[in-house]
């Protein structure tokens, strides 16, 4: 079967991307023998594990584990823009280092899976910023 991938966008912030994913995780998980789910720039992060990531990555990663589908939660969240992230890329562009690191989770999350759901960040000019939209 060939890999399938969904991406979830709204124009604004809490307009209820996870929650959209969080039901297609659901919906699908039955259908395709396995789902993976990636949020490559999120806004609002928590330290888990050591690293800095997305807070809704941490939710739909216990939804995975439920779901008995592993992703790591680093790849699944692999660009946390933190506080000051924007006027330190805008100081020193760093845009092939998090392309590359984007592109990397994104083959880790989807090897071997049916469908990948890919979640957007806050709004398109949040990842603008800092060129990669």
């Amino acid at each position: 079967m060939k890999q399938r991938r969904i991406f979830i966008a709204a124009t604004q912030q809490n307009d209820g991307k996870t929650t959209v994913s969080l039901g297609l995780i659901h919906a699908f998980k039955d259908r395709f023998e396995s789902v993976g789910f990636i949020k490559p720039v999120g806004q609002r992060y928590v330290f888990e594990h050591g690293y800095k990531v997305d807070e809704d990555s941490v939710l739909i990663e216990e939804t995975l584990k439920i779901c008995g589908i592993k992703c790591k939660l680093k790849d699944m969240s692999p660009v946390a823009v933190e506080k000051g992230f924007t006027e330190n890329y805008i100081a020193k562009p760093v845009r092939k280092a998090i392309t590359k690191q984007i592109k990397e989770s994104f083959k880790r999350v989807a090897q071997k899976k049916d469908l990948v759901v890919i979640e957007g960040t806050g709004h398109a000019g949040v990842a603008r910023t800092f060129d990669n939209d």
